[in-house]
């Protein structure tokens, strides 16, 4: 029921990710070249035109189509490239959509058969230097504003005019059916597996679904805010200390640096180690989302090959996939750009900064709580909702195939450890 297609014959993200591992067209590019080599047993690619486009942070700037011959099956062909105007302050990406030429039996003319992709940007520093704000004194004001964020007691309560709470840890996502599949871990194994224990057993027994925040400390200055928090169970010594950092700098532009670092004595991966931001209705509740940044479809650590880089959009309903048992779902990748809207205006514009180590946070937009999302066993019990919450994703632990095959590459296995979450807030 809830594998390539759903019970009601919808087409699920594993079946797209299945479509571009398998695909007939492999792309190879090289220095100005690609090449085109067709996988297919006996049929050439006749039936095949291949479209390109180049992107500037996902806006189209140019397109056309390569001449690649019949390309029997079996063979390979290398081609030039079109001749790229590559931004000088923005990313630039060459896509090449093999599509059917005419309709068939099973697909539509215009059908993208199979995909490449490459980044021909200019390298452009990205960092964001780490603020340093001016000497902060303890304790906050009672009523506070920075730019667009509004404080009470050093906490968040609006922020672009709208009400919002958070920024909160959450290390917890409601658990998919690999997730509760028992382990099949063998002796010497590293990703914290325990044979025939779930993930998600596992996770319950960390308490990540239930954690609690203790405000320890809170700083501020005339332009910045610092709230230190320890997150951890109620009955367990581990713990994650979370700093969050707001700035504000000559120009105006808020800024949200989380530094996330865990202590000791944890003994199992984690689901995700994101911040979560509620937004409640209000008058117009936060719908739909534009991003810049992997897409159309869910994209997790160990399945990317079907998320391009692009420019994309989508109703919160569009974002999450209906499983007949609720889980995770709805997670997208590698995110520069974010907007959220209502049904006639943008809400909040953020930018989220890629860390020293060059890794992009993700983000999902959902009308419940991963908590409420593990507690339903069908899709109708879940509650009904006047709030939608975003998640600003760090790193979020591998899909595997536990409830029908092997777990988690170790590559892909969220461990704790340290991370940090820049988010700059407006245009």
């Amino acid at each position: 029921m809830d594998g390539m297609i759903l019970s009601d014959d919808t087409p699920t993200p594993g079946l797209s990710e299945y479509k571009a591992v398998v695909q007939p067209i492999r792309f190879e590019f090289g220095d100005r070249t690609v090449t085109l080599t067709n996988l297919r047993h006996t049929a050439d690619a006749s039936d095949l035109a291949f479209r390109w486009r180049v992107e500037h942070d996902g806006r189209r700037m140019s397109r056309g189509e390569l001449d690649v011959g019949s390309l029997p099956a079996g063979a390979a062909v290398t081609v030039a490239l079109p001749t790229v105007e590559v931004a000088q302050d923005a990313e630039t990406w060459l896509t090449i959509d093999a599509v059917l030429q005419s309709a068939t039996a099973w697909a539509e003319a215009g059908h993208v058969v199979a995909s490449g992709q490459v980044d021909l940007s200019a390298r452009i520093p990205s960092a964001v230097p780490r603020p340093v704000p001016a000497a902060l004194v303890a304790g906050a004001p009672s009523r506070s504003t920075l730019g667009p964020a509004e404080f009470e007691d050093g906490v968040l309560v609006r922020l672009g005019g709208r009400e919002v709470a958070g920024p909160r840890l959450e290390l917890w996502r409601a658990p998919t059916d690999n997730d509760e599949g028992a382990s099949r871990a063998e002796p010497g194994e590293d990703d914290a597996s325990i044979a025939g224990v779930s993930s998600a057993t596992l996770w319950r027994a960390a308490g990540l679904d239930r954690l609690t925040h203790r405000v320890v400390s809170v700083e501020h200055a005339d332009r910045a805010l610092r709230v230190r928090t320890r997150v951890s169970a109620a009955n367990s010594s581990a713990a994650v200390w979370v700093d969050a950092l707001w700035t504000l700098d000559a120009d105006g532009r808020l800024t949200l640096r989380t530094e996330i670092a865990p202590s000791t004595g944890w003994d199992t991966v984690w689901p995700r180690i994101g911040l979560r931001f509620d937004l409640p209705d209000g008058s117009n509740a936060v719908d739909r989302a534009e991003w810049f940044g992997r897409g159309p479809l869910e994209a997790y650590p160990d399945s990317m090959t079907a998320a391009l880089v692009g420019s994309f959009g989508a109703t919160v309903d569009e974002l999450n996939v209906v499983y007949a048992r609720p889980q995770e779902t709805g997670h997208r990748a590698d995110v520069r750009t974010l907007t959220l809207g209502t049904a006639d205006t943008d809400a909040l514009r953020l930018t989220l900064v890629q860390d020293t180590a060059g890794r992009r946070p993700g983000f999902s937009l959902s009308r419940h709580t991963p908590q409420q999302v593990a507690a339903a066993g069908h899709p109708h019990e879940l509650p009904d909702s006047t709030t939608t919450y975003l998640f600003v994703d760090a790193a979020q632990h591998g899909l595997g195939s536990r409830a029908c095959g092997p777990d988690v590459a170790a590559e892909h296995a969220l461990r704790p450890e340290a991370r940090t979450i820049t988010i700059r807030f407006g245009d």
